[in-house]
């Protein structure tokens, strides 16, 4: 925890904590080689009024749509009784304003004593990773995942937190199901809305926290050609860096989604990018699709081979069996 940001750092990293200072929250991690492709957390501690008395809180996203960079998900909350208070520090829709009074409001928010907020950089990685994974987490059930984390952690920090105003990922009435659900418990109010950020003020709170960290730690990637705009895919600047920028075996470095169909169709078509075929992706329905190809199906190495006196060659297993020692097993 840092007295002079005002705020602490929560890392999904193993390792020391890491000393803040006063510089922005991208600039304290551009010394570390990998940090901006890794999912992490930036909050302040909860307000102690916060803990006594019943809290409203907002959530919102930035970054969701983009091809480049973390998808951030912020949170913000203070007790009912201030609530006329906070409202008069005229905090709207993130996306209506310029960069430079969101950041004037992102700086007015952290030194407002009686605002909680927490934010979650949910890394280019991370994403990738669910989304291309063998049974697919799609983005809308990622965000609503972190949505209740948000929850939880307030929760947890000792919050009081009585109604959640959330601008929606998907359809509404059943996204307020399922947060209703899973804090039954708890009996806290869920409000589910389009546009939530520019009719509620706590959730335009949380969207200014959602998207100036989202600028910060994309201003913070460290790379040789930094001209890659605001990273979405509608940015001309951002195709342009992509396409400069290809390896040809890596693709992208790894604070682009390449579960972006932007992203996918980019590296399907550049030249100097090879292509990779994986055995195991073969149709099952067509098992002799693998053999017209010249190529083995991962499942053949798993098969019993024939014995030497059948006049077949036994293949040799592949090297991570033997070297573990690993045998077939039939029965169960």
């Amino acid at each position: 925890y840092s007295q002079s940001v005002g705020h602490r750092v929560l890392l999904s990293l193993k390792g020391p904590r890491r000393r803040m200072s006063s510089e922005t929250e991208a600039e304290k991690y551009a010394r570390e080689s990998d940090v901006f492709t890794k999912t992490r957390w930036i909050r302040n501690d909860v307000p102690e009024m916060c803990k006594t008395e019943s809290c409203v809180m907002g959530i919102d996203e930035a970054g969701r749509g983009a091809a480049l960079g973390h998808m951030t998900y912020g949170a913000a909350f203070w007790a009912d009784s201030v609530n006329e208070e906070m409202c008069a520090l005229n905090f709207d829709d993130s996306k209506a304003m310029t960069h430079e009074k969101r950041v004037g409001l992102f700086k007015r928010l952290k030194a407002t004593p009686q605002i909680g907020w927490m934010v979650k950089l949910i890394s280019a990685q991370e994403i990738s990773e669910k989304m291309l994974r063998r049974s697919p987490i799609s983005l809308n059930a990622i965000s609503h995942d972190c949505a209740m984390e948000l929850v939880k952690l307030a929760l947890d920090d000792g919050a009081k937190i009585q109604k959640v105003i959330v601008d929606t990922v998907g359809d509404p009435a059943s996204y307020q199901r399922k947060l209703t659900a899973a804090f039954e418990s708890y009996g806290i109010e869920f409000i589910v809305e389009k546009k939530a950020d520019a009719n509620h003020r706590p959730v335009s709170a949380a969207s200014i926290c959602a998207k100036v960290l989202r600028d910060e730690s994309l201003a913070g990637f460290e790379c040789a050609d930094r001209t890659f705009g605001s990273g979405y895919p509608s940015d001309a600047k951002t195709v342009q860096w992509m396409k400069s920028n290809t390896d040809s075996l890596f693709g992208l470095p790894t604070f682009a989604r390449f579960s972006w169909q932007p992203v996918k169709e980019l590296l399907k078509t550049s030249d100097g990018v090879v292509d990779v075929e994986w055995s195991d992706d073969e149709d099952e329905d067509e098992p002799n699709a693998a053999a017209a190809a010249g190529t083995a199906k991962l499942t053949s190495f798993f098969a019993a081979a024939k014995s030497q006196n059948s006049g077949a060659v036994k293949k040799q297993r592949l090297g991570p069996f033997r070297t573990r020692k690993l045998t077939l097993v039939d029965d169960f």
